[in-house]
């Protein structure tokens, strides 16, 4: 079950976060209090849905068995998202922007395309609990916690390109900051070439 694995990994950031004396730890400011405000609620909300799905709130919509199924599977892929981006940053992870005596760039499994993929994995979970849940509530809270977490990547970025210089200046060249750089992106930038 996928809540095993995200209680899981919960536990192993935990551990890890009480671990990480040895580390030059950045300010994060105002993100960092508003990334506190919004999680608690978020948190309380998930606990909530986790015990009782049927949360005693208005529904948003009527249910339908294909929407369960999105959320199921948007559910799903946020928790092997988290699961995939967590095995590739290993002891890399914080949940505070700070930075190792050793620290590298990583840019094994979905870091080859994305600098923050925990962040992507929190928009798809947004989107799964919402048509899991079909509840405004849900829906909302997280996603006041994903734009709270968003908001910190111009600071972390800024740490990033403090700690590893021209190596994460060309990483973030190559990779989108949520989501893949597309053929799209690289054809609308031939187009203009050739205009």
């Amino acid at each position: 079950d996928i809540w095993i694995v995200l209680l899981s990994i919960g536990a192993f950031q935990v551990y890890l976060q009480l671990n990480s004396w040895d580390r030059n730890r950045f300010h994060e400011g105002l993100p960092k209090l508003m990334q506190v405000l919004t999680g608690i609620p978020a948190l309380m909300v998930l606990v909530i849905f986790l015990f009782d799905p049927d949360l005693p709130v208005p529904a948003a919509t009527s249910q339908s068995g294909l929407i369960d199924l999105g959320g199921v599977v948007l559910f799903n892929a946020a928790g092997l998202l988290i699961l995939w981006s967590h095995v590739s940053l290993g002891d890399c992870w914080s949940g505070e922007l700070e930075t190792k005596a050793d620290h590298y760039l990583v840019t094994a499994g979905p870091y080859r395309w994305v600098r923050h993929p925990l962040y992507s994995s929190y928009i798809l979970l947004t989107a799964g609990l919402f048509l899991l849940s079909d509840n405004w509530w849900v829906g909302l809270a997280m996603l006041a916690y994903f734009l709270s977490v968003a908001a910190r990547t111009t600071r972390e970025e800024a740490m990033m390109l403090e700690c590893l210089g021209v190596e994460y200046a060309a990483y973030q060249r190559r990779t989108g900051r949520f989501l893949p750089k597309t053929v799209f992106w690289v054809m609308a930038g031939m187009g203009s070439r050739n205009a």
